[in-house]
């Protein structure tokens, strides 16, 4: 724990916003046109959105987490961050492996 101590947490979220920046220009090349946002029960897509706007997703969000934290200068916010790249970061695998 002694590495969280020394963390710079604005440096922290500088981080969280190029990865998510750079996961979003990954996932431009890997999604299809249309990317699904939901299914039926069925299994067949309810609604897509164009890859671009559903990029936009990932720095937006992290860009929200940033701003949060940025304020109070500490880590309670990078979490939250993290988990929401990780969440949609899988959700983009799973769409660009199947579609």
């Amino acid at each position: 724990m002694k590495f969280l101590e020394r963390l710079n947490p604005k440096q922290a979220y500088v981080v969280l916003l190029v990865i998510s920046l750079l996961l979003a220009v990954l996932f431009l090349g890997l999604l299809p046109a249309n990317v699904p946002m939901q299914w039926g029960m069925d299994g067949n897509v309810n609604y897509t959105f164009p890859k671009q706007v559903a990029v936009l997703l990932l720095p937006a969000l992290s860009v929200y987490w940033t701003f949060r934290g940025w304020r109070r200068a500490d880590l309670a916010n990078l979490g939250w961050g993290l988990l929401c790249l990780v969440g949609i970061s899988g959700i983009f695998t799973f769409i660009s492996v199947m579609y």
